[in-house]
């Protein structure tokens, strides 16, 4: 029994020693210690702070803890409350977050509200922080109005939304609309179904200073023949009164009502 305890006795002090030297050497080296965290290309001290918050407080003492929540400390902190793409690198003792801010598109209205569209398909109103912090106040050439009797463009009770159309598609129309040489000045766009079709109204200045008119054209369809035909429309001097309406909707034909 003696000869038993002493052949244990050894490995006890083996055993201890195997637990306790990490810890010394932790506490002589700190190698488990975070020496460094770096928030790159941040637009906005407050969210800088926000991302700082989201770290575990261990990991400050171990961090190995890092690897172990796949970034959803800081994901739950700035995903679906601020409009940023932020993603987050690990080293042996230090961590780089990198903030991307959003490329936006365009605004537009929508219940009353006006938000923020960015190319990837996230929304936001135009209140959030952000804006006056980084984004601005937005001026575009003309404003774009989405009308009740459309599908909401947004669902949800975040900061930051998914916007519910085909965001690559809806831009598409955006800038085709912008881009075509209209016999007036567009001032707004309003977007709304009408008869299960997909519509927009074009709201035009003259260039003559002679009031306004209104061009509808059905979404789903191309667009450079109407340009022509209601161009054609204008310098003929078949629609004058301001508040004229020139409807290209129909298949094959366009109305202008002249008011």
């Amino acid at each position: 029994m003696r000869d038993s305890r002493k052949g244990i006795l050894p490995l006890l002090l083996l055993v201890s020693f195997l637990i306790a030297f990490p810890f010394r050497i932790e506490k002589s080296f700190q190698w488990f210690r975070l020496r460094k965290i770096e928030v790159k290309s941040c637009p906005s001290v407050r969210v800088e702070r926000l991302l700082l918050s989201s770290m575990d407080a261990r990991a400050l003492r171990f961090w190995p803890i890092l690897l172990f929540d796949n970034g959803a400390s800081f994901k739950d902190v700035v995903q679906g409350k601020e409009p940023l793409r932020v993603s987050r690198k690990i080293g042996l003792g230090d961590v780089e977050f990198k903030v991307v801010p959003l490329e936006v598109a365009f605004a537009f209205r929508w219940n009353d509200k006006r938000w923020f569209l960015s190319r990837d398909g996230l929304v936001w109103q135009d209140s959030h922080p952000l804006n006056e912090e980084y984004y601005g106040v937005r001026s575009d050439d003309f404003s774009i109005v989405i009308d009740p009797s459309m599908s909401s463009p947004v669902s949800g009770d975040s900061a930051v939304l998914e916007f519910n159309y085909d965001v690559h598609a809806f831009i598409a129309f955006i800038e085709k609309v912008s881009s075509l040489s209209w016999p007036g000045k567009l001032e707004a766009l309003r977007l709304y179904r009408e008869g299960g079709g997909e519509l927009g109204s074009l709201y035009l200045s003259r260039r003559d200073g002679g009031g306004f008119f209104t061009v509808i054209v059905d979404r789903d369809r191309e667009l450079s023949s109407v340009v022509a035909a209601v161009s054609d429309l204008i310098d003929s001097g078949a629609v004058t009164n301001s508040g004229s309406v020139i409807d290209s909707s129909y298949e094959g034909k366009i109305i202008a009502r002249d008011i």
